[in-house]
This record gives structure tokens, sequence and C-alpha cells, in this order.
């Protein structure tokens, strides 16, 4: 079991990306094992920093010891992590959902109650490896809007709205700009949007098609399946 935590006031994300991308926290795992003297890919014990003079054995002030953790200098040993940190570069990231839940849990739960052109959207980001969203219909307190999706994430709260299209009517475009500028401007969430014309990756409409936009926010979506 690993404790994590950011040291960034209010988060900048890393945790975020180290929780849901498989290759951060494989470099992560190989600058780790690089700072305790360690050849990463051999796995060959080179007994000392590159620049230091004297061998370190169980640890030294130019891995894990510090001035501040000197009450824990005698239980502090390289060798313990090696094993363990060898397997993380290498290792594969299932991440699940809330409560414990599986992928397939949290996309069947996100399926419930949602109209055919969101679950379109449900089943694009799953079969294209993208983060899915943590909660559907979900009513943003105080400002009464409700997204038809959304993201709860270090950097804050992302509502997503699957423009039908009703949303091309004169009447439903203005109350959308409405709840937009509340959710922006006084709630302080991020809103993205997909319109029902663009649902394709090869879309070539007004908007910017589903691909574009989740592609362009990497924070919210992740990096998703490398594309052939």
């Amino acid at each position: 079991m690993l404790l994590m935590f950011e040291a960034a006031e209010g988060g900048a994300g890393v945790l975020r990306r180290l929780a849901t991308e498989e290759e951060p926290i494989r470099k992560v795992a190989r600058q780790a094992i690089t700072l305790l003297h360690y050849d990463p890919d051999t796995g060959a014990d080179r007994g000392k920093a590159e620049h230091a003079t004297e061998p370190c054995a169980q640890a030294c002030y130019d891995c894990l010891l510090s001035y501040g953790n000197q009450w824990d200098h005698q239980s502090l040993d390289r060798h313990l992590i090696i094993g363990l940190l060898q397997e993380m570069t290498t290792a594969t990231l299932d991440v699940g959902g809330n409560a414990g839940e599986d992928r397939a849990e949290v996309l069947a739960r996100l399926v419930q109650g949602s109209n055919e052109l969101e679950k379109h959207f449900l089943h694009f980001l799953d079969e294209n490896g993208y983060r899915l969203p943590d909660a559907a219909q979900q009513t943003v307190d105080d400002f009464y809007v409700r997204p038809d999706f959304t993201f709860h994430t270090p950097g804050g709260d992302v509502a997503i709205f699957i423009d039908g299209p009703v949303h091309d009517t004169a009447h439903q475009a203005s109350k959308d700009k409405i709840d937009q500028v509340k959710l922006e401007d006084e709630a302080g969430w991020m809103v993205l949007r997909f319109h029902h014309e663009d649902n394709r990756t090869d879309a070539c409409g007004t908007h910017p098609s589903w691909r574009e936009v989740v592609t362009d926010n990497p924070s919210v979506f992740g990096p998703g399946k490398a594309m052939s």
C-alpha cells in the first residue's frame, strides 16, 4: 500500500496523473531507483551517488536521509524498496471508480438514466480508454444547473454537456449560455460542451469534434489509448 500526497497548495494535477495514467508512475519509479543509487535498467547497485566520495550502505543524504527525518535514520534502508520500484517500472494501471467500483461498474451506473446521445458519449470515452465521469445528472448546489456529467478533479470541478438537437434552438441556446456563465463565473467550474453533429472523430462541422475536445483536455479525460 502506498500513501502519496501533493505538496503544492490546492494541488497541481500531479496526483491525478499518477492515479489515472500508466506512464507517469513508471517514470517516477525509474527516477526513484536512480536516486537510490541503483541502475534502473540492469538493477545493479551503484553503491553511491555519482558525485559522492563515500559509499552508501543503507541510506545517505543523497537518497533518503534529511535533517527533517533524523529520528528515523536508523530505520531507513534504500534496499528494501527496490523490488517494488522495479515492478512499478513495468506496471499496468487499472483505474476504478468510487467506492471500489471497477470501470465496467462505473460505466453501467452512468448509462442508467442517460439518453442515447449521452450513452454514445460514454461508450466513446470507454472504447478509447478515456477517464469516465464521476457522476451523471448531478445538480450543482445553489446554482440550479444540472450538467449531463461531472468530473471532480484536483484542479476543480468540470461540467459536461452533451448538446442534442434541442440545444440548437434560440431559446435553449440562450438558456445554455446563462447556465454556463453561472457555472464558470460564479461557481468556478470548467464547462465543456459536446455537440450532437460532431460526434465522429472526423467531424467537419462548426463545432470541435468530440475527439478534439477530449484530447485538448487531458487533465480531465486522461491520455486515452494510443492511436494506431
